[in-house]
């Protein structure tokens, strides 16, 4: 069993273990996407080579664009093709060449052809830029700190990205590499990443208080979930100072990572189809069996805070909550967080501190029943 115990050495080993195989795929997929773009967008469909031709048109005919083709596939997962309004002109065109000469290639990151405007991350390719934003930032910080790192990006040439454009199966196999390397660094796998989002969903103030009531039962906690890599850990207010630190600590660009692959789970779970086969939306998962493991466990305290989708306790300068809060009359916050640090523990709930608040947000509403 790996084990996970809070320290700055543990930080390197997540960083080194994880977070660098995730970037070495991610830039890759960065690369290729930003390849298109430069190839692909604002030209002409007759203008551009066979090769590339076939990702925007392949699978285009007279009744439509077929399920699971190139071009269906690269619209989707990349953002780049012909806009609904140009699929229709492409067929109507019937091979005339003046008219196809006038349709132009497209490309958002966000997604083509949005029905929702306020709908986001309709391209695999916005999420995955994110990711690699994400991958980013966390090494060029780890890296400032004196962190041993041993990452470089690859030179990639041209025999890169046409040995994907030639090769479809190429391109699955890159964006599976790239999904697994990404749940590896889910709080359901990584039990680094469940202590951060635990830890770092209760206000700085109050964080060394309310786990102390959870040190005995780190352990049986760790079961939880089955998690690859067990959490047992040495909690002490020196490592909590150290991971809320604006100076050294990496949680808040972790826990932002950790955001946008439950994310890209959530793309791959509703647009795999048949290309990905048995993909699941890994934070329904993750919350669904959190919250029924702990579902023997909770106190009274704890069920409160999941009747509703938020909670806000306003706490007076000693830490008392208001008396007029009919459900937590008169108790001190740190009472409140140590039974509620399980569900925090999990994610099933998040908290934040604002001014003399405490707000808590209920992950669950709507799917438990009390």
């Amino acid at each position: 069993m790996i084990t996970c115990k809070a320290s700055k050495e543990d930080l390197i080993d997540f960083v080194n273990n994880y977070i660098l195989p995730l970037k070495k795929i991610s830039y890759k997929l960065v690369s290729y996407g930003n390849y298109l773009r430069r190839e692909l967008s604002g030209e002409s469909i007759v203008s551009i080579n066979d090769n590339l031709k076939k990702l925007v048109l392949g699978g285009i005919n007279q009744s439509g664009v077929l399920q699971n083709s190139l071009s269906e596939f690269y619209k989707k997962y990349f953002g780049i093709g012909l806009t609904k309004n140009d699929i229709n002109r492409y067929i109507n065109s019937n091979g005339n060449f003046e008219i196809q000469k006038n349709i132009k290639i497209s490309s958002d990151i966000n997604g083509l052809d949005i029905d929702d405007p306020y709908k986001k991350y309709i391209s695999m390719f916005y999420i995955i830029k994110n990711i690699d934003s994400d991958c980013n930032i966390i090494i060029t910080k780890a890296s400032s700190k004196g962190f041993n790192l041993n990452y470089m990006d690859e030179n990639l040439n041209d025999n890169f990205y046409l040995g994907l454009v030639n090769n479809p199966n190429n391109v699955l196999a890159l964006i599976k590499d790239f999904y697994n390397a990404s749940l590896k660094i889910l709080p359901t796998y990584n039990g680094y990443s469940m202590f951060l989002r635990s830890i770092t969903n209760i206000p700085k103030d109050y964080a060394f208080e309310a786990y102390k009531g959870l040190k005995n039962n780190l352990n049986s906690l760790s079961g939880i979930l089955d998690l690859e890599i067990k959490p047992i850990i040495n909690l002490n207010i020196e490592y909590i100072e150290f991971i809320f630190t604006q100076k050294d600590g990496l949680s808040d660009n972790i826990l932002k990572l950790i955001g946008d692959i439950f994310k890209l789970s959530n793309f791959m779970h509703e647009n795999s189809g048949d290309l990905f086969e048995g993909i699941k939306s890994e934070f329904e998962i993750y919350l669904s069996n959190s919250y029924n493991s702990l579902n023997g466990i909770i106190d009274d305290n704890a069920k409160k805070v999941l009747k509703t989708s938020e909670t806000r306790l306003n706490v007076d300068s000693n830490g008392f909550i208001d008396s007029y809060n009919l459900d937590f009359p008169n108790m001190h916050i740190s009472e409140v967080l140590k039974s509620i640090s399980p569900l925090a523990f999990s994610g099933c709930i998040l908290i934040h501190k604002d001014y003399n608040s405490i707000h808590i947000r209920n992950n669950l509403y709507g799917v438990i029943n009390l």
